[in-house]
């Protein structure tokens, strides 16, 4: 039971580092289009850019969520076990302590995620609201 924890705290952590990587790559581009460097004309030029930079988001968002949804699914699975006839000697003293210490990790990232969640819905705004700025100038 605590291989799979650990199992899932990995994942979790690759999907937290995933994240992290993709708002750094979307704060730079958003810092260097509010600046008038780097992508600007490529944006104005070349939508795919955007519609690249906007899948990436998206898909990133969409990884959160299952990742999301997976730890709320393992936490009513262990929840259950705990309260199983079967297990409940396996979650008495020791190991008791450590899915509590398990759970309490997977808490934690599950407010990571949430976070992480808010900052790209909010980056997401920002590239929306970019969006519309470059459409205004192209159209004048």
């Amino acid at each position: 039971m605590a291989e799979k924890a650990d199992s899932v705290l990995s994942n979790v952590n690759l999907v937290v580092k995933n994240f992290d990587t993709t708002a750094s790559n979307v704060k730079l581009i958003v810092s260097q289009l509010d600046t008038g460097r780097g992508l600007v004309s490529s944006l104005l030029h070349d939508r795919s850019v955007y519609d690249t930079t906007l899948k990436v988001v998206s898909t990133t968002l969409s990884a959160v969520q299952e990742a999301q949804i997976g730890l709320q699914k393992f936490a009513g699975n262990m929840e259950a076990l705990r309260h199983n006839w079967l297990f409940s000697s396996y979650f008495a003293g020791q190991a008791q302590d450590e899915y509590t210490k398990k759970e309490e990790e997977l808490r934690q990232l599950e407010a990571q995620i949430q976070d992480r969640s808010e900052q790209l819905d909010k980056m997401e705004k920002q590239l929306k609201d970019i969006q519309q700025k470059l459409g205004k100038a192209q159209g004048k």
